[in-house]
C-alpha cells in the first residue's frame, strides 16, 4: 500500500557510523543559594549602603546573628565597610546579582565531575550509545574523518567544552527533566582530561523510497545524530555506486525466460516505465498477472514483503504435520550487488526461518540454503563477520552470476517462489530498485528451481562449480 505522500519504500540499508566513547573529567561552576540571613542582607545592600545598626533593625536580627553573617560576607569579599562605617556591596557582591537568573544572589562554586560521553567520528556530534550497532551486524560502514580519528581525544575535550550546554540538555531530556542541576545555573569551568574508553558504531537505518508524485528516489532522514549534514554527505559518498547503463535489456531476457509478460509490458527500449508499473500494479491495481503471480515492489527486507513470504512459511509449517515423510527443499540466492543484505533484517529473517524449522511439525525438514555471492576473499570474510551468529548450516556461497547477477530467487520446492529483478536505472537512482513477483504455481516454481540448480552445477572460469559449499563449518 502507498503511504499518504505516495512514497513506495524499496530498499533498506543499515549504515554504521564510527563513534567513540570517552571518560571526561571536568569542573563546572554552579550557582548555589546562600542562607536566608545572608541573602536578605545582600538584597538590601543591593539597593543602598546601610549601617550595621540599620540592618539589624530592618530585619530584627540579634547582634550575634548579624555579626556572624557580616563576617562571612566580609571573608567572601562580597561586602565591605565604607570610610564612614557603612556597609556596601563590593564588585564581587554586585556580580552575584548580575549573574543571577532570578534577581537573587547566587554564589558560584566549583564542582568536579566525571561523565561518559560519546561522539561520532564524522561530525563529532554527541551520540547516544543506546543506538550502537554491533560490528558483526550486516551493514555498510562509512569512514571516520581522518583528523577526527587521528586526534580524537583532543577533539573530544574541545568539543565537550564548546558544547557543554548541549550535553546538559541531552542529559536533562534522558532523565525527563529530573536532573538536580538547573542548566541556567551551571557553566563549564575547565576540562581536565578526556580518556578514550572504546570504539563502536552508531546505527543509522536508511530506507529508500520512490516518490510517485515527483518521480524521484528519496531516503529517510538521519535520526540518531543531531547535525546530520556531514553524515548524509558520507552516506551519499559511500552509496554512490556508479552504473554506466541500465540493465533493462538483460532483465528483459530473464523476464522472457520466466514468461513475465507484466515486466515486459513496461520495458521501453533500454528503459523501464517504473512510474507506470507502480501506478498500474500497486496504486490502482488495474493490471494483474493472468497466472498465479502477485507483484512485489521492493526488496525482501522491506517488512511488507517479508511478511508475505513468512505467511507462506507458516502455512507450510502448519501443513507439515500431514506430510511427515516429506522434506522441503528451500533456497535463497542473493544478487551480486554490494547493497544486498546489509541490514539487520537479514539476521531476523534467518532467525525466523530457523524457528519455523525447529517446530515439532517440521523438525528440520526444511532444508534451507542462503546462497551468498562470494567472488573474493574480502567478500567472504565480510559475510563471515556479519553472519557469525546466524544458523551456520544455512549459509552457503557461490561464484558467478545467476541470470546476469541482478536476479534474486527465494523458493520452497513445490510450494512457492519469489523472483526479484534488481533494476538499474541510472537516470533515477544510484542503487538497484527491486521489483518482481511471488507465485505458488507449481510448474513455474519447479522451472525456477531447475534454473537455479543448473546454474549452481555449472563450471566457471575460477575453478570448479558455481556452488562453493557452506560458508562456515557447522558448530559441533
Amino acid at each position: 500500500m502507498l503511504t499518504e505522500d505516495k512514497l513506495m519504500p524499496f530498499q533498506k540499508v543499515d549504515i554504521a557510523v564510527p563513534a567513540q566513547e570517552f571518560r571526561i573529567e571536568y569542573a563546572v561552576t554552579e550557582l548555589n543559594r546562600m542562607s536566608v540571613v545572608r541573602e536578605f542582607i545582600l538584597r538590601l545592600l543591593n539597593l543602598t549602603p546601610l549601617y550595621a545598626t540599620e540592618l539589624a533593625a530592618y530585619y530584627d536580627f540579634s547582634k550575634k546573628e548579624l555579626n556572624v553573617a557580616v563576617q562571612d560576607l566580609l571573608r567572601a569579599s562580597f561586602i565591605r565597610f565604607t570610610h564612614d562605617n557603612q556597609i556596601e556591596l563590593t564588585n564581587a557582591g554586585q556580580g552575584l546579582f548580575k549573574a543571577s537568573p532570578d534577581g537573587k544572589p547566587w554564589v558560584p562554586q566549583i564542582e568536579e565531575r566525571s561523565d561518559r560521553v560519546s561522539f561520532d567520528l564524522v561530525s563529532f556530534n554527541f551520540v547516544d550509545k543506546k543506538n550502537s550497532l554491533s560490528e558483526k551486524s550486516p551493514s555498510i560502514k562509512i569512514e571516520a574523518d581522518l583528523e577526527n580519528q587521528k586526534d580524537s581525544v583532543s577533539v573530544a575535550e574541545k568539543n565537550f567544552q564548546r558544547r557543554y550546554f548541549e550535553f546538559l540538555e541531552s542529559q536533562k531530556n534522558e532523565d525527563n527533566g529530573s536532573k538536580k542541576t538547573d542548566n541556567e545555573k551551571v557553566d563549564i569551568y575547565k576540562v581536565s582530561q578526556a580518556r578514550l574508553l572504546q570504539d563502536f558504531y552508531v546505527q543509522e537505518e536508511q530506507i529508500f523510497s520512490y516518490s510517485l508524485d515527483r518521480n524521484i528516489v528519496e531516503r529517510s532522514p538521519v535520526l540518531n545524530i543531531k547535525d546530520p549534514n556531514a553524515i548524509r554527505e558520507k552516506i551519499t559518498e559511500k552509496l554512490s555506486h556508479s552504473y554506466a547503463s541500465s540493465n533493462v535489456a538483460q532483465l528483459s531476457k530473464v523476464a522472457e525466460l520466466f514468461d513475465d509478460k507484466v515486466f515486459l509490458k513496461y520495458v521501453e527500449g533500454d528503459s523501464f516505465d517504473l512510474s507506470g508499473y507502480i501506478y498500474d500494479m500497486h496504486e490502482y491495481q488495474n493490471v494483474r498477472y493472468t497466472d498465479k503471480r502477485e507483484p512485489v515492489f521492493g526488496s525482501i527486507f522491506i517488512t511488507e514483503n517479508w511478511d508475505k513470504i513468512n505467511r507462506k512459511l507458516q502455512a507450510i509449517e502448519k501443513n507439515a504435520q500431514k506430510k511427515k515423510e516429506l522434506n522441503y527443499r528451500a533456497q535463497w540466492i542473493s544478487p551480486t550487488n554490494y547493497i544486498w543484505g546489509k541490514t539487520g533484517k537479514l539476521l531476523e529473517i534467518l532467525s525466523s526461518i530457523y524457528e519455523v524449522n525447529a517446530k515439532d511439525s517440521l523438525k528440520d525438514r526444511l532444508q534451507f540454503k542462503l546462497l551468498l555471492s562470494c567472488t573474493s576473499n574480502s567478500e567472504e570474510f565480510q559475510w563471515k563477520t556479519f553472519l557469525a551468529d546466524a544458523p551456520r548450516g544455512y549459509i552457503h556461497k557461490y561464484d558467478g552470476e545467476f541470470q546476469g547477477g541482478d536476479v534474486e530467487l527465494f523458493y520452497v520446492s513445490g510450494e512457492f517462489a519469489v523472483v526479484i529483478y534488481h533494476l538499474i536505472l541510472p537516470e533515477l537512482s544510484n542503487m538497484p530498485i527491486p521489483i518482481g513477483f511471488i507465485t505458488d504455481e507449481s510448474k513455474l516454481v519447479h522451472e525456477l528451481e531447475m534454473e537455479l540448480g543448473v546454474f549452481l552445477d555449472q563450471f566457471n572460469s575460477s575453478f570448479g562449480k558455481n556452488y562453493k559449499g557452506v560458508l562456515f563449518q557447522s558448530r559441533k
